[in-house]
């Protein structure tokens, strides 16, 4: 890593710790969304890590918020907050949803077939 980037990447890295944290998320349960190791997530957020341009719609996916907030920045006309970017962290739901987006087809069936049927039972 050249001298230079090095503040850049750090400051990625505290954005991705703050966030992660936020949303009472751990480093294993982010590294297990990316289907990373824990160490890899460590190394990105004290910034001894690049994070790969390729990673960063699934981390910011991730973590809840855009790529602009993953990467520093905002805009004047929605006074330091990117548009669309939802307030406080994602819900237990959400961040189940954004687990189970990433289980293959079948087990998305299975399980969408397991609430269809609580659905029916309650009705």
């Amino acid at each position: 890593m050249k001298t230079g980037d090095a503040p850049f990447f750090r400051q990625i890295g505290e954005r991705i710790a703050q966030s992660r944290k936020e949303r009472n998320m751990t480093q294993v349960e982010l590294a297990d969304m990316l289907k990373l190791k824990q160490y890899v997530i460590a190394s990105y957020e004290t910034g001894r890590r690049r994070v790969p341009v390729s990673l960063l719609p699934s981390l910011a996916k991730s973590l809840g918020i855009s790529i602009e907030a993953l990467m520093g920045q905002t805009t004047a006309q929605t006074n330091g907050k990117i548009k669309g970017e939802k307030p406080g962290p994602p819900s237990r739901l959400q961040q189940l949803t954004n687990r189970l987006s990433k289980l293959s087809r079948p087990k998305q069936k299975m399980v969408e077939d397991m609430l269809e049927g609580i659905f029916k039972s309650r009705a």
